[in-house]
């Protein structure tokens, strides 16, 4: 990484318009028998984390993280400024490598959203304006369906489909196939025995109050904006979650509570 860097250092562009010098990648490629447009990949990562995240390339030297920690500390922080993407790369460092890459991804985006909680916000609305299904037909005559939501959204279906297709495997159909089928039965109208299904989000009372930005976070998913955790508590079901200062719960409420909108709702509907 720091050698690719360095290549493009001495590599400068001699027009407008473009980060690395015409025929840097080309070069490479030749060297490696990669293509030119995996070098150019290659050297535009490097550089961004050799001059913008020197701790995280320090970080990977030492053996402290590994290559995925140290691209998605690139990825995650692609949208900030130099300053922001600083403060966070020193946050999430000074807590070590964790777990797993997921766990690692998820104490990301959580340093994002509190360093630049405005951004955060608006970069989800964003791609949530972009909600879409497309389809790809596949040479080997198979066909798949993507469909782009809401995380919340996303979770609830897979949930459905998921407890439906457990009770239809069998006569040759596995959890896989069955899923498929429920989706289609789905699609198709037949009537089914519907699951009850959840999605647990964890948001602090002083984000639902609107005292403060701090991120809540969606149980198996990861971080999301507080004004996302706001705009989910709206029709939920509260419970009562008290935990210690550095997150540990230490009672689970055994009542339930319907939040404000839910029970308006309910005593209007009734």
């Amino acid at each position: 990484m720091q050698a690719y860097a360095r290549f493009a250092e001495l590599t400068p562009p001699q027009r407008s318009g473009i980060t690395i010098g015409d025929g840097a990648a080309e070069e490479i490629a030749v060297e490696l028998a990669v293509s030119p447009n995996t070098t150019a990949k290659h050297l535009h990562e490097a550089q961004e984390l050799v001059t913008r995240l020197p701790g995280t390339v320090s970080a990977l030297t030492a053996g402290e993280i590994d290559v995925m920690r140290a691209k998605a500390v690139r990825e995650y922080t692609a949208e900030l400024d130099d300053d922001q993407a600083a403060h966070v790369e020193k946050r999430v460092l000074a807590g070590g490598k964790q777990e797993n890459l997921t766990r690692f991804k998820h104490v990301l985006r959580r340093e994002v959203i509190r360093a630049d909680p405005q951004g955060a916000e608006q970069r989800r609305l964003a791609v949530k304006a972009q909600r879409d299904v497309t389809r790809w037909h596949r040479a080997d005559g198979t066909s798949s369906l993507t469909v782009h939501l809401q995380p919340h959204e996303a979770e609830l279906a897979y949930q459905h489909i998921n407890l439906l297709a457990g009770h239809a495997t069998g006569a040759g159909r596995n959890l896989a196939t069955a899923r498929a089928d429920v989706f289609m039965d789905l699609i198709g109208g037949k009537q089914v025995d519907r699951p009850s299904v959840s999605v647990n989000v964890v948001v602090p009372m002083t984000t639902l109050m609107g005292l403060n930005q701090e991120p809540g976070e969606i149980s198996g998913i990861g971080p999301i904006t507080a004004e996302y955790a706001r705009e989910l508590a709206q029709n939920a079901t509260w419970r009562r979650v008290i935990t210690d200062p550095a997150g540990q719960v230490l009672e689970v409420s055994r009542r339930r509570f319907a939040s404000p909108e839910l029970r308006r709702f309910v005593q209007v509907r009734d």
